[in-house]
């Protein structure tokens, strides 16, 4: 017989999008390079050009099938296989008008699934018990040739304030209107959306004794709270999260960890209690069960 040469799959030009055009400005530029990087990899990994997003040759049983068998079998963890599950879904749902909802609904009850398996396969955080924590941190804060930007944390935790380094990192002293704000004056940290990672505004009420001990090691003058050994301000703190190890002796997550178990084992907590301090943290009181007191 003679062979049956299959015809390539034919894509209108309204369904293939730049992949540009997905990005959410909603999250983090570095959450939008990773579902875009996801969206790349799918198109080859399914048989398609890298150029643009093909979206609609997702809509059919056959490529729903294709996809998952793809994602059952390759080895990577539970988390990413999250991230191309949700990268998918969400990109598929940016214009409804092209895709069928049956199809759709598909993509995502395989997002909720793998969802629910990362949840279920998420290793166990340790239940981090401080010794003597406050003692540590005066001990860093007291010491004059530590690092400014670590002395600054060490104060924050010492007070039980755990935000996350990136938090420090955008803040400024003088309101700029863009990054976070800290009133060295009334101890008011404005956390603003687009310096956080769920895009949501807060504000924390810091106490004076912090405000007290920050402006004993802040330079004068200074604008910003994370200072090098140059009092020079960071413009990257990847380095400082191993000088916060190599301090405390906890990575800086641990940290966080383990503030959020001290904070819940108040026995008179309620409920409100732990949203509230889960909102000073920058997450909701899921995240805080799920990813830090489990």
């Amino acid at each position: 017989m003679p062979e049956i040469i299959k015809k390539p799959l034919l894509t209108f030009r309204k369904h293939i999008k730049k992949f540009d055009d997905y990005i959410n400005p909603d999250v983090k530029d570095i959450t939008n390079i990773k579902n875009i990087a996801c969206l790349r990899r799918l198109n080859a990994e399914m048989g398609m050009p890298t150029d643009r997003f093909y979206y609609k040759r997702f809509d059919s049983i056959i490529m729903f099938n294709q996809f998952k068998e793809w994602l059952n079998n390759i080895d990577i963890s539970p988390e990413t296989k999250k991230s191309y599950a949700f990268a998918l879904k969400g990109a598929l749902g940016k214009y409804p008008d092209g895709f069928t909802i049956s199809n759709y609904n598909l993509y995502s009850d395989l997002a909720k699934t793998c969802y629910q398996n990362a949840v279920e396969l998420r290793p166990v955080k340790p239940d981090v018990t401080f010794e003597n924590l406050p003692e540590k941190c005066s001990a860093i804060i007291a010491n004059c040739k530590n690092v400014s930007a670590v002395r600054v944390i060490a104060i924050f935790i010492k007070y039980n304030v755990f935000n996350r380094p990136s938090d420090y990192h955008h803040t400024r002293l003088r309101d700029n209107g863009l990054n976070s704000y800290l009133d060295i004056g009334t101890g008011r940290w404005l956390i603003r959306s687009g310096c956080t990672k769920n895009k949501t505004e807060h504000l924390i009420e810091l106490p004076a004794e912090l405000i007290i001990d920050l402006k004993k090691i802040l330079p004068m003058g200074g604008d910003c709270l994370l200072y090098n050994k140059s009092i020079k301000p960071y413009t990257d703190i990847t380095s400082l999260s191993k000088i916060i190890t190599r301090q405390f002796g906890y990575r800086f997550n641990d940290l966080r960890t383990g503030g959020v178990q001290l904070i819940h084992r108040n026995k008179g907590l309620t409920i409100a209690d732990a949203e509230a301090e889960a909102f000073k943290m920058g997450h909701s009181l899921r995240t805080a069960n799920e990813s830090y007191n489990s």
